[in-house]
């Protein structure tokens, strides 16, 4: 991930793993968690959309004249995540999951009906326990279609349902609100946040969590923003014509496409995307006949200006406030989309349009401008995620991963690498050595992640050595068996090595003791003059190594690409060809 580095250049020399444990649910009001030491809490507001795709954002270009200005500066001003999926592609499991941090096998909301288990503890709750105050403004559709408070909220404002657009009826902390004159829905929750943000207890750290309605279907944009798309191009995708038949519904603007060409493309096609183009969810018969594909792709991007306008209020609120810099702002969707992919429309399968989400976030005082993660990110990171910036350790029920924001800092953490030879894993009494005692080892594995499955790619020096700095097997190359005193490099300088990609992302690399891994060119180094190729070149900055064994010869110590106080009159010449030619010769007239 980018961002910038401190001072303190990092050294090549640990793997860190910070550890995320904790304990497991128990009633709210007895509820344990673990903290985490040194934790600066952080302001959360967690705005959630629904059906809003992975792509349909100004910034990535999907879109030509759609505009997205707040979501986009989230983006430009914090870090765009390019791979986050969610578990479920259904309102109900898919927002369960965030709340939890659990897959729907786990919390059992299985679907949009699925009642949710009194058992389940929601981040929140934890949050609460941890000196936040904790807010909800919106749709929770999860576990019965009531509105009453659940757990884990200071403030509650939610509705029945999907809710409606217009005019909708509110719960607020148990009490029904009825709104009129035209009042839109997301323009409701937002003033209700901004409201609530004015009047909490500003000694303490928040929490919010903004579900808005939109951009669920039927969908229905805001009185100001009706027919701003009325002119743009529609995106039909190539997909939607290969499921077609002679039969199916041809498309307008002029793009439209002879579909009897593609129908060979059904012998590939699963069954049941020829089904489900068949019903209400196919660009066919789609809602029924209720609405036609245009207008429906049209009334969606003006129904998320709405969204976009929210998210702009918020920003502003917290710049406005002296808030922006230490508030983490994330934007996700509960699930993605399709628009014709395939010939359907709608969710709740697993292309890719369904399942891929928005998932961008904001914290100036943390994440560098314009970072894109590139890595694999769930909905079930959101909570652990979360809770680790809050400085609450992940508890144990939770089956998502931490640091998806953390590990977004501007400052990068050091790495040590402690790689030591011929140490077996009951060797340490972390592990249940008995008589040998290693109270600094144990400290770490105490302190932090002991792993009790842990292998070598091989069980000798030199092989094991170059699968850890290559992350490659080393029998998928010749040549890397164990190293002679004199071989020459095994990794090759052109090669992506560990410590040239820590390089890349800004570390000042080193490598101190046990090399084994072969110095200088084909032929082997020559030990009096300057050793090159080496660990320099191939990513560290210095080394301080033992070139080979400290039963091999030559027994020296080379700094950078010099042997250490090496004496010009007494030079060292080291042949092991010579070597077992003479052992041979020893060897015959012994036997003799």
């Amino acid at each position: 991930m980018n961002g910038s580095i401190n001072n303190v250049k990092n050294l090549l020399l640990i793997f860190f793993i910070s550890c995320t444990s904790g304990l497991l649910a128990q009633d709210a009001k007895r509820l344990n968690y673990e903290t985490i030491p040194g934790t600066k809490p952080r302001n959360v507001i967690f705005i959630l959309s629904d059906d809003h795709r992975y792509d349909f954002m100004g910034f990535t270009g999907a879109v030509p004249g759609l505009k997205t200005p707040n979501l986009d500066r989230i983006a430009n001003e914090g870090a765009h995540f390019q791979n986050a999926f969610v578990s479920t592609a259904l309102c109900s499991p898919s927002r369960a999951s965030i709340l939890t941090g659990q897959y729907a096998h786990t919390h059992t909301v299985v679907d949009n009906q699925a009642p949710a288990p009194k058992s389940l503890v929601y981040f929140p709750e934890y949050l609460q326990k941890a000196g936040y105050q904790t807010s909800f403004f919106g749709k929770w559709h999860m576990g019965g279609g009531n509105s009453n408070p659940r757990p884990g909220f200071d403030r509650w404002v939610s509705f029945a349902g999907q809710g409606v657009y217009y005019n909708p009826q509110i719960n607020i902390d148990g009490k029904m609100v009825a709104y009129r004159d035209s009042a839109y829905i997301t323009d409701v929750l937002t003033d209700l946040t901004l409201e609530w943000l004015d009047q909490r207890d500003k000694k303490k750290p928040f929490f919010v969590y903004l579900s808005h309605k939109a951009v669920h279907a039927e969908f229905n944009p805001a009185k100001r923003d009706n027919g701003i798309y009325r002119d743009i191009k529609i995106q039909y995708p190539i997909s939607m014509f290969s499921t077609a038949r002679t039969n199916s519904k041809k498309f307008t603007k002029g793009q439209q496409v002879d579909s009897t060409g593609h129908k060979i493309n059904y012998k590939d096609i699963p069954s049941w995307v020829r089904a489900q183009r068949d019903s209400w969810h196919g660009v066919d018969y789609m809602y029924d006949g209720q609405t036609d594909f245009d207008r429906f792709y049209v009334d969606y991007l003006e129904t998320l200006m709405g969204i976009d306008h929210s998210v702009g209020r918020v920003l502003k609120y917290l710049k406005d406030n002296n808030l922006d810099k230490e508030t983490l702002v994330i934007y996700m969707g509960d699930n993605g989309f399709s628009f014709g992919e395939h010939g359907l429309i709608d969710k709740r399968h697993a292309y890719e349009e369904s399942m891929r989400v928005p998932l961008i976030a904001r914290l100036p005082a943390l994440i560098k401008p314009g970072t894109k993660v590139k890595e694999m990110v769930l909905n079930i990171d959101i909570a652990p995620s979360i809770l680790e910036l809050a400085g609450v350790k992940k508890p144990a029920q939770v089956e998502g991963l931490a640091s998806s924001f953390s590990t977004l800092a501007q400052t990068k953490p050091n790495i040590i690498i402690i790689y030591t030879d011929d140490l077996g894993f009951g060797d340490i009494s972390a592990n249940g050595a008995k008589k040998i005692k290693t109270p600094n080892i144990d400290r770490i594995a105490k302190s932090g992640l002991r792993f009790t499955n842990a292998y070598a790619t091989s069980a000798t020096c030199t092989p094991s050595r170059f699968s850890l700095l290559t992350g490659k097997y080393a029998w998928r190359k010749s040549g890397t068996n164990v190293a002679p005193g004199d071989a020459a490099l095994i990794i090759p300088t052109n090669e992506e090595t560990m410590p040239t990609m820590l390089q890349k992302a800004g570390y000042r690399t080193a490598v101190v003791g046990k090399w084994h891994l072969g110095l200088g060119p084909a032929g082997g180094p020559d030990w009096n003059a300057e050793i090159k190729p080496g660990p320099l070149e191939i990513g560290f900055d210095y080394s301080f190594i033992m070139p080979a064994t400290g039963d091999r010869v030559p027994c020296v110590y080379m700094e950078n690409r010099r042997i250490v106080d090496l004496d010009p009159s007494d030079p060292i010449r080291v042949s092991y060809k010579e070597k077992m030619v003479m052992s041979l010769q020893e060897w015959k007239i012994l036997s003799f």
